[in-house]
């Protein structure tokens, strides 16, 4: 249908615009999608602890594309942090593409309402409390997936999120960060 691609134009957009500008993509179990970001600018893959993955580009365009890293939670742990997969936002490198790969591995419905809810209601807590890099632009591919409308959600915590996510994109606004949402039916998002 194009939502990725236009994503991609309103990325270039913006990056072009400004080059300062710190992105977040939320990736999804899409092949290889993710790795055009990389012809726009540095890119961070942000993985959960136990996924290890490779990057193999496989460049069909004229443009040379810009690194890419990998910050695997494992290693954070390893350095003496802590990993949270609830809370990719601590990992966000500034000036990057941040692709926060972590939806692709989440393969059982009971869980991924709980994660995802949390996911978004860390970046509220950090937004609010102004503990995350600003300005900040995300991309949520699949929007539906965080704030899905009353017959998508996959259980409790899903319903709560998808609220709380819905009751906060506009404080989210105010506070430097923008999102950019795409769906394939509209009307399997939570109105706000």
């Amino acid at each position: 249908s194009g939502k990725t691609t236009q994503m991609f134009y309103i990325l270039d957009l913006l990056n072009t615009a400004h080059k300062d500008l710190t992105f977040f993509w939320f990736d999804l179990p899409k092949r290889h999608e993710s790795l055009t970001l990389s012809l726009f600018k540095p890119c961070q893959y942000i993985v959960p602890p136990g996924v290890d993955i490779d990057i193999i580009l496989d460049n069909k365009t004229d443009k040379q594309p810009y690194p890419i890293e990998i910050l695997r939670m494992d290693e954070e742990i390893e350095k003496g942090g802590k990993a949270n997969i609830y809370d990719p936002w601590a990992y966000l490198k500034k000036g990057y593409i941040n692709i926060i790969c972590i939806e692709p591995f989440i393969l059982k419905a009971k869980i991924y309402g709980p994660i995802i809810s949390g996911i978004f209601e860390n970046l509220i807590d950090r937004a609010v409390n102004e503990n995350i890099i600003t300005p900040l632009t995300g991309f949520i591919d699949e929007v539906n997936n965080v704030a899905p409308s009353r017959g998508n959600v996959y259980d409790k915590a899903h319903a709560e999120g998808a609220n709380d996510f819905t009751m906060n994109v506009d404080r989210l606004r105010g506070l430097m960060i923008q999102l950019v949402g795409s769906t394939q039916r509209y009307l399997r998002v939570k109105e706000s």
